[in-house]
C-alpha cells in the first residue's frame, strides 16, 4: 500500500476521534466546575453576611457593656437605690441613654430598670414607671452577668414593630439595675436586600421555629417559608452535630428545583440562607453546550483541511528522497539493501545501502555518541528531581509525588526530620564525610518505610517521609525509627550519635494544600528541636500561637526602655564564714503593659536573638553601677556588683571601650565591678573574647565564670580564662545533702577552684542542710533563697541591705 494511501486511511481518524473525546470532557467538566462554583457562591454569600451579622451583633454587645460602665447612668441608679433621687441625677441618665439612641439609627429606645424591673430611666423620658418585670429583657438578666440578646419581640414603644432586645447589667454600691436596648432589624434587611443572586435568586434569615425574619422580597417576612424540607431543622441538626455551620440543601418549591447555601448564627439561633433556582445555575452550562458544538463543527472542519494539506506535504519530501537516492543508486554510490516491495521505502532502501559503505566507518561513533548523550539526558533527568548524595527524591520531586498523593485524596501523615547538633559538619570535617553520614541515614531511613511511603532529601539536614497509613500506626512507625538510631553511625572513624527531630504534620482526604501541610510539619519539627524534650512532635495550632507569641515579644522588645518597662532586682550573695552579705548580683525584669510579666529566660534569648540585647545590655550595666555606687560601696562588707554579660554583648567589637565608658561616666572604681561570663560564650572567636577580658580584669574589673558545669567544664579554659570566680550551677547544688554523687562532684570543683586561686559561689542554696555540707567543703561565698531571694530597690531597703 502506498504511504499517501495509508495516510488518508489513518490518521484523519486519530486526529478527528481525540477532538471528538476531548470536547466532551471539556463539557462534561465544565458542567461541573460551574454547578461547584455557584453552589460555593451560595454558601459564600450566606457565610459572609451570617459572619456580618454575627459581627454587628458583637459590637452591640461590647457598647451596651461600654454604657453600662457611664457614670451619669450608675450615679443615677445609686441615687434611686438611697432614695436621693434628683431631677438633676435622672436628667444626666436620660441625656446619656438619649444620646446612645441618637448615634445609631437601628436603636429605637434604650432605658434603665431597678433590680425589680422597674423603669427608672428611659432615652425620651416617656416611659419612666413602666414595669418589665414579666418581660423577657428583665427575665433574661436578672440572674445574669452576661449581656443577654433576646428574640424578636415588638417594641414596648410603637407595638407594631419587630425588634431585638439586649439587656446588660449595671452595677453600684452592691446594687444592681439591668440596661436595656432596642434594635430595630433594619441593618439585617439591609444585608439581606444588598444581595443579588441572579433573576431567580433571593436572600433571607430565618430563626430558630422557621420563621422568616428578613427576605430580599418583603412580602415573605413573617411568613413560613413553604418547601419541602424544613429550615428550623438546619439549626437543630447544626447544634445535634449532625451538619456543619455552612452547606447547602436542595429542595422544591412549586415543583421547580432549586438550592440553598446556609450560614448558622449560633449566638442568635439564626440562620442566613442563599437560594437560587437550578434552571438559572444550569443557563450558562447550556450556553457551554453550543459554544462547545460550534466550536467543535468549526475545528472539525479545519483539522481535516489540514490533515489534507499535511500528507500532501508530507508527501512531497519524501517523493523528492525518492528520486535523489535512484540517482544516487545509478552513479555506484551506495550499497544493497534486503528490504523488498513497490513502496517508496524499498527505493529508500536502496539508496541508503549504497550509502552503507560509507556510513559503516561512521556508524560505531555515532552510535557511541548516542548512547553518551542518552546516558547524560538521564542523569540530567534523574538528578532534576533526585539528591545528589542519597539518591533520594528532592524537595522538587517530593512535591511532584506530594500532590499525587493528595490528588488521589489519600490519608496520612507527612514527618519533617532533621538531625541535631551538625548544622556545620561540612566546615568541621569536609564534604565527603558529612556525604557518607547522610548516605547512612538515608539508608537507615529507607528500612523503615513501607512500599507505598515516599522519603525524600530536603535542604540541609533535613529529610521528609510521607506515611500512607492510619494514624494509630505512626507512633509505631515513630518507634521504630528512634531504634534504628539508638547506634551510633561510624564514618572514617568518627562517631556520630545521631539525634532526630521529628515534626508531624497529618492529613486527610479534606487537607489538599501542599505548602499548608509542609508548614506544618516545619513547624512542629522547630518546636520538637527548640524545646528539646522529646524528639518528635505533633503540628498543633497552640504552635503556630507561640509564633504569634514571640512576634508580640518581639515589638514589646522595640520600646521596653522608651516605656520603662525594664527593672532590676539584687540577689545578695553571702560569706560561707560570717554570714554577712558581701555582694550583689544583678537581674532584670520586664513587666510588658501589652503581655504581662515575661520570664528572663524567654525575653532574654530573643532579645540576643534578634540584637536588641545591646542596648537593652547598655541601659542594664548603666543603672546597676549606678545603683551600686549610691548604696552599696559605703558598705565596708561590699566587695561587687555582679552584671551578666551576653554572648552578643561580649562579641561586639566595641565592647571594651562601651564598658570602660559606662564605668566612667558613673565614676564607680573598678575593683567594685563584675563580669559575669558562661563557658559557651567563649567558644566562638574564643580567642578574641579571652583578650578583652584579659584586659578588663587587668584595670581591675573582676570576671566570674557563671554555671560551672553545666556548659564544656574544659580544663583547658579554666587555665586560660582571667577569671576571680568561679559559681558552681544549681543543678550540682540541689539534693546534695541526700546525693553522695553530687557531694564529691562539688567538692572536687571547690578545691580544683582554689588550686587555681579562684574563689567559689554556690548558686541556688535553699536549705540549712545544704549550707553547712557547703561549709564544711570550705565554699567560700553563697548565693540562694536560704538567705534571700533577688530583691527589689524597697525589698532591700526593708531588709536593712542598703
Amino acid at each position: 500500500m502506498k504511504i499517501k494511501n495509508a495516510l488518508y486511511i489513518f490518521l484523519i481518524p486519530l486526529t478527528i476521534i481525540p477532538l471528538i473525546l476531548m470536547s466532551v470532557i471539556a463539557l462534561k467538566v465544565g458542567k461541573q466546575n460551574v454547578t461547584e462554583q455557584s453552589t460555593e457562591a451560595l454558601v459564600g454569600f450566606a457565610e459572609t453576611s451570617g459572619i456580618s451579622v454575627s459581627n454587628f451583633m458583637e459590637g452591640q454587645k461590647r457598647e451596651i457593656k461600654i454604657v453600662s460602665q457611664i457614670q451619669r447612668i450608675a450615679n443615677n441608679l445609686n441615687a434611686y437605690k438611697n432614695n436621693v433621687a434628683t431631677d438633676e441625677t435622672q436628667s444626666l441618665c436620660i441625656e446619656a441613654l438619649a444620646d446612645w439612641v441618637a448615634s445609631n439609627d437601628n436603636y429605637l429606645a434604650s432605658f434603665l430598670l431597678d433590680e425589680n424591673g422597674k423603669v427608672i430611666a428611659c432615652h425620651d423620658g416617656d416611659h419612666i414607671g413602666y414595669d418589665f418585670s414579666d418581660h423577657s429583657v428583665f427575665l433574661n438578666s436578672k440572674n445574669s452577668d452576661e449581656v443577654k440578646v433576646g428574640t424578636i419581640e415588638k417594641s414596648f414603644l410603637t407595638k407594631d414593630k419587630d425588634v431585638i432586645y439586649l439587656s446588660c447589667p449595671v452595677y453600684t454600691d452592691n446594687y444592681r439595675g439591668i440596661l436595656g436596648l432596642e434594635t430595630t432589624l433594619d441593618f439585617y434587611n439591609s444585608l439581606v436586600k444588598g444581595i443579588y443572586l441572579g433573576e431567580t435568586g433571593s436572600s433571607l434569615i430565618v430563626d430558630e421555629t422557621g420563621r422568616i425574619i428578613c427576605h430580599t422580597q418583603e412580602g415573605f417576612i413573617e411568613s413560613e417559608f413553604k418547601i419541602d424540607i424544613r429550615l428550623d431543622s438546619i439549626l437543630t441538626d447544626y447544634k445535634s452535630g449532625l451538619v456543619n455551620k455552612q452547606g447547602t440543601k436542595n429542595y422544591s418549591l412549586n415543583n421547580e428545583k432549586k438550592i440553598l447555601g446556609y450560614y448558622v448564627i449560633d449566638e442568635m439561633n439564626w440562620v442566613f440562607i442563599s437560594t437560587q433556582k437550578y434552571s438559572e445555575i444550569n443557563q450558562p452550562i447550556k450556553t457551554l453546550e453550543n459554544t462547545m458544538i460550534y466550536i467543535g463543527s468549526v475545528t472539525l472542519f479545519f483539522t481535516i483541511i489540514i490533515c489534507f494539506f499535511f500528507i500532501k506535504l508530507f508527501m512531497k519530501p519524501i517523493n523528492t528522497l525518492e528520486d535523489v537516492f535512484t540517482k544516487a543508486s545509478i552513479e555506484g554510490k551506495y550499497i544493497k539493501c534486503e528490504i523488498k516491495g513497490k513502496s517508496e521505502f524499498a527505493h529508500l532502501s536502496t539508496g541508503y545501502n549504497k550509502m552503507m559503505d560509507t556510513l559503516k566507518s561512521k556508524d560505531s561513533e555515532l552510535l557511541q555518541n548516542y548512547q553518551l548523550l542518552e546516558t547524560e539526558q538521564q542523569k540530567t533527568k534523574f538528578l532534576a528531581y533526585h539528591d545528589s548524595v542519597t539518591n533520594l527524591l528532592n524537595r522538587r520531586g517530593f512535591e511532584q509525588k506530594m500532590m499525587e498523593i493528595l490528588n488521589n485524596n489519600l490519608s496520612g501523615a507527612v514527618l519533617h526530620v532533621t538531625l541535631g547538633a551538625i548544622s556545620n559538619l561540612d566546615g568541621l570535617l569536609g564534604f565527603q564525610v558529612s556525604d557518607s553520614l547522610f548516605k547512612n541515614v538515608s539508608n537507615r531511613l529507607q528500612k523503615t518505610i513501607d512500599k507505598d511511603d515516599v522519603i525524600a532529601r530536603g535542604n540541609g539536614t533535613g529529610f521528609y517521609i510521607v506515611r500512607i497509613s492510619p494514624n494509630e500506626k505512626i507512633e509505631q512507625f515513630l518507634n521504630e525509627l528512634q531504634k534504628l538510631f539508638d547506634e551510633p553511625i561510624v564514618v572514617d572513624g568518627i562517631i556520630f550519635n545521631v539525634k532526630l527531630f521529628i515534626g508531624i504534620s497529618l492529613f486527610n482526604e479534606k487537607d489538599n494544600k501542599f505548602e499548608d501541610i509542609m508548614r506544618s510539619a516545619s513547624i512542629a519539627m522547630y518546636e520538637a528541636r527548640e524545646t528539646n524534650q522529646t524528639s518528635f512532635r505533633y503540628y498543633n495550632e497552640s504552635m503556630q500561637h507561640r509564633i504569634k507569641s514571640n512576634y508580640d515579644l518581639l515589638n514589646v522588645l522595640d520600646e521596653v526602655i522608651m516605656n520603662n518597662e525594664l527593672s532590676l532586682v539584687y540577689q545578695p550573695e553571702v560569706n560561707n564564714d560570717n554570714e554577712e552579705v558581701i555582694a550583689f548580683e544583678a537581674l532584670m525584669r520586664l513587666k510588658s503593659k501589652k503581655l504581662g510579666f515575661i520570664s528572663p529566660a524567654v525575653f532574654i534569648p530573643m532579645a540576643e536573638e534578634t540584637g536588641k540585647i545591646i542596648e537593652i545590655g547598655k541601659w542594664a550595666m548603666k543603672n546597676i553601677l549606678k545603683f551600686a555606687k549610691d548604696n552599696f560601696v559605703n558598705n565596708e562588707n561590699f566587695q561587687y556588683v555582679a552584671i551578666n554579660i551576653s554572648t552578643v554583648q561580649l562579641a561586639q567589637t566595641d565592647f571594651v571601650d562601651t564598658v570602660l565608658e559606662i564605668i566612667n561616666d558613673v565614676k564607680i572604681d573598678y575593683e567594685f565591678v563584675l563580669l559575669e561570663i558562661t563557658e559557651s560564650m567563649l567558644m566562638s572567636e574564643s580567642k578574641a573574647n579571652i583578650e578583652k577580658l584579659v584586659y578588663l580584669r587587668s584595670l581591675g574589673i573582676k570576671v566570674a565564670l557563671d554555671d560551672f558545669g553545666t556548659g564544656y567544664s574544659s580544663m583547658q579554659y579554666l587555665t586560660e580564662l582571667p577569671l576571680d570566680i568561679l559559681k558552681i550551677d544549681k543543678y550540682f547544688i540541689d539534693e546534695i545533702d541526700i546525693n553522695e554523687k553530687k557531694q564529691g562532684v562539688v567538692e572536687t570543683i571547690i578545691k580544683m577552684a582554689h588550686h587555681l586561686n579562684l574563689k567559689v559561689v554556690a548558686e541556688g542554696v535553699e536549705t540549712k542542710q545544704q549550707r553547712e555540707i557547703l561549709k564544711k567543703m570550705n565554699c567560700d561565698i553563697i548565693q540562694g533563697y536560704y538567705y534571700y531571694k533577688p530583691l527589689s530597690e524597697k525589698e532591700l531597703d526593708e531588709k536593712k541591705l542598703l
